[in-house]
């Protein structure tokens, strides 16, 4: 209970914001993860605690302009911006004056998702929740990075391009010269090794390009623990490698050029805050709401710790979407059993990566469907790609290694849609999906399945679809899965889109750059 005492002390400003108290809405109290968890009071010794405020948001992406992607980023920048400033001037207000009197440690605004994130003691928080335009409090929960190896790192008898191969990203490369030149492919990991011979000279560099939520590194590094630093060069080097560590390229878009959001802490430790202002950097990197340094892919291998449907980065998915980026993400190592889909790759619009091995047989350890949330149009996973021992870069001193997981899956899609992009500039999301979708080579039963979703990423073929205009409009839907409260049933239809792409494919010359020798690492 609050103390009458506690509540006095609060400013009579703040006190005239007040409106009766009322509950958060039953789809904020889902606790069956802490990311979702509804704010509790605690006692009044407890001191600070740290929580989300969540206000009420009239909808924004009906209003987005332009003729160009970057005005309609820019726009939707703006109507975010706006649509936070009417909503939160009055307690942005209140709350500086309660960080001067130490009754509100700190907050961050998080204008893409019209909310707070606020550190405060027990009354100040309870009071605010009661403030006019306040939807919810939820827990800013945290939670350790589940990035341990699945496989021993391995250097023995390997032929480091299988996996490339296997996707037919080398089709791309030597047939039209396509290698992610000018696409620019963000991650939200652990960080990533800036000066790794592989990386260093595909980072793009400048203010816009690296961001650290918590401020521990203002030049990309990667530290996340002990036992996970390097994930994210892991990840990187199979997105955008090169070739300087050995006679190879490790990377599917070798010439992409790569950005980078830091949301796991040194200790390995995220918060859902920190995430959320990860997932808004993306949408304005330089903050002056352009919409010119916008990433043209994001890639997050990353979950959260159970399985299910958890919606809190669902708005963070949708803005993404709304930005003409395709948000990938890693399926999660989960599997072994039906309905170990994790959050948020389950939410609707994000394209989940589920992982096989090179000859496309199933690996136990990628999470499955069904899917536990309604409103997405893709099985659980979307599709499949390589992941069991593929070879990537690693920290020093030994710069490359195998690396097992769908972390690794995922990276391979967001490179091998570099590839397309750079081919066809202009492809919406929705083509972008559709095409990978429509082209993966089937596993499994016939028709996507909840196991290897459309079946394998297919680069050459989803490259021959956008040029011949023969992207289908819809995918197959798979039979319908469970919400956490309803059953949706699906009509599924596909249509043949009559719109060709328009193909930039450079010439491919006697001196391709990027080349597959197989190589084994003794």
């Amino acid at each position: 209970m609050i103390h009458v005492a506690r509540i006095a002390l609060l400013t009579l400003a703040l006190l005239a914001l007040l409106t009766p108290f009322r509950t958060p809405p039953a789809s904020a109290r889902d606790t069956r993860n802490p990311a979702a968890a509804a704010w509790v009071q605690p006692e009044p010794s407890a001191g600070q605690s740290s929580v989300i405020i969540y206000f009420d948001s009239p909808p924004v992406l009906n209003a987005v302009s332009g003729t160009t992607r970057a005005e309609r980023r820019a726009s939707l920048v703006r109507l975010l911006h706006a649509r936070a400033d009417a909503a939160q001037a009055q307690l942005r207000g209140e709350l500086a004056k309660l960080q001067s009197q130490g009754r509100a440690l700190s907050y961050t605004v998080l204008w893409g998702i019209n909310a707070i994130a606020l550190t405060a003691d027990a009354a100040t928080i309870q009071l605010i929740s009661r403030a006019p335009g306040v939807a919810r409090v939820t827990q800013n929960a945290s939670f350790s990075a589940r990035l341990e190896p699945l496989a021993p790192p391995s250097l023995d008898a390997l032929d480091a391009t299988e996996n490339l191969k296997a996707i037919k990203a080398d089709q791309l490369w030597l047939q039209y010269n396509l290698t992610g030149k000018d696409i620019v492919v963000a991650i939200l990991d652990t960080g990533v090794k800036a000066d790794h011979p592989d990386l260093a000279t595909k980072y793009r560099g400048g203010t816009n390009s690296w961001f650290d939520p918590y401020g521990q590194h203002a030049t990309p590094a990667d530290q996340a623990g002990t036992s996970r630093s390097g994930h994210g060069t892991e990840v990187m080097g199979l997105i955008v490698g090169g070739d300087a560590s050995g006679t190879y390229s490790i990377g599917v878009a070798p010439d992409a050029k790569w950005i980078a959001a830091k949301i796991f802490d040194d200790s390995g430790t995220a918060t859902t805050a920190k995430i959320h202002e990860a997932m808004q950097w993306l949408l304005d990197p330089n903050m002056d709401k352009s919409g010119t340094d916008v990433p043209d892919i994001v890639n997050n291998s990353w979950d959260l710790e159970t399985s299910g449907c958890n919606l809190e980065f669902a708005p963070d998915i949708q803005l993404l979407l709304a930005a003409d980026i395709l948000p990938i993400f890693a399926a999660g190592n989960s599997g072994y059993n039906p309905s170990s889909d994790l959050s948020p790759a389950n939410n609707p619009g994000a394209f989940a990566i589920g992982a096989v091995d090179n000859d496309g047989n199933e690996l136990g350890l990628s999470s499955r469907g069904p899917n536990s949330c309604a409103g997405n149009p893709d099985t659980f996973p979307s599709l499949v790609a390589p992941g069991n021992q593929v070879f990537t870069a690693a920290l020093p001193p030994a710069n490359n290694h195998t690396a097992t997981g769908t972390s690794f899956a995922a990276p391979q899609v967001a490179g091998g849609l570099a590839l397309l992009l750079q081919a066809f500039r202009s492809t919406s999301v929705d083509m972008q999906r559709n095409a990978l979708i429509a082209s993966a080579t089937d596993l499994g039963d016939i028709g996507p399945d909840s196991t290897f979703g459309a079946g394998m990423l297919n680069l050459l073929d989803a490259y021959t679809m956008l040029k011949d205009g023969t992207v289908p409009t819809s995918t197959p839907s798979p039979s319908p899965s469970p919400s956490p409260s309803t059953t949706t049933t699906t009509t599924t239809t596909t249509t043949t889109t009559t719109t060709t792409a328009t193909a930039t494919t450079a010439t491919p010359t006697p001196t391709q750059a990027y080349v597959f020798l197989p190589l084994t690492v003794r």
